[in-house]
């Protein structure tokens, strides 16, 4: 979205048939559905062959302000590509197709550049879990990732390496900083799903997250089993998401022989345990 403002300086002449015109047309291949809404319009004025007709008199003295809007359509070949917007004003009619600049009354041009965004799960914010534990409970294991970027990036599966017998994955979710959604199981307790209804839950207006958006956690239940008297042993993680070209990124978490993971001392005797010492 640009932010766009046409303005007619001039005491005695009005501006007749003011336009924009996007170039090259190449550019619709990445970039499309170009409009413009005017300040306080809800009804958008759309590209009609090479230019948008804004207005076919502009007044003296007097400016239309508004935004000029495209929809990303295909992901650029390299890292950037230039194109032009020309915006101005002509005589006997908008201009033609094919858009000829030497036709025109009158333009002002404004050269732009469409660039990916960089996204990166390089900072791993937190990763908790309750310790010491104790038998015969469940706990949750919180892996917490920010996006260093501002590109964004859409989590859709979480993978499981290194699960002991004895901690079996009973369920999980995902959270960011404003809700909640549910894991969907995959195979066992080593492969979990995010479904896309789940990241819009937590993104209701993109889907996924950048900078901005702050911690996007992985929450693990974990039952710590009653014959299980093991220390240091916690699976590993593996997040896997894409950016919006659809790029894929795997970010490791290893939590493997974690010398903070250690059993309790001391007996808690939960439900479960003491039917077990029961019988």
């Amino acid at each position: 979205m640009l932010n766009f403002t046409f303005t007619n300086n001039s005491d005695d002449s009005q501006a007749d048939h003011v336009f924009i015109s996007i170039i090259p047309d190449s550019i619709n291949s990445y970039l499309n559905g170009w409009h413009f809404y005017p300040q306080g319009s809800t009804v958008p004025l759309f590209l009609t062959d090479t230019i948008i007709p804004i207005t076919t008199a502009l007044g003296t003295n007097s400016n239309i302000n508004g935004n000029l809007c495209a929809v990303v359509v295909q992901c650029e070949p390299t890292d950037t590509i230039p194109f032009t917007i020309h915006y101005g004003w002509n005589c006997g009619g908008y201009p033609t197709s094919p858009y000829d600049s030497t036709l025109v009354c009158g333009y002002d041009s404004l050269t732009l550049e469409i660039a990916q965004l960089d996204a990166d799960l390089g900072s791993i914010n937190g990763k908790t879990f309750e310790s010491p534990y104790y038998l015969c409970d469940t706990i949750p294991l919180i892996t917490c990732f920010q996006n260093s970027g501002y590109g964004y990036l859409y989590p859709y599966q979480v993978n499981l390496t290194n699960v002991h017998a004895g901690l079996p994955v009973v369920g999980g979710y995902v959270q960011s900083s404003t809700d909640t959604a549910h894991l969907i199981h995959v195979s066992g307790d080593t492969l979990f799903s995010i479904s896309d209804s789940a990241l819009n839950v937590l993104y209701p207006s993109t889907g996924g997250f950048n900078y901005d958006d702050g911690d996007f956690c992985v929450v693990l239940n974990i039952l710590i089993e009653c014959p299980f008297a093991g220390d240091s042993i916690l699976p590993n993680i593996e997040l896997f998401t894409t950016t919006f070209c659809n790029e894929p990124k795997i970010t490791p978490v290893d939590y493997t022989q974690h010398p903070n993971f250690v059993m309790s001392d001391t007996l808690i005797v939960t439900p479960a345990l003491y039917r077990k010492i029961r019988h």
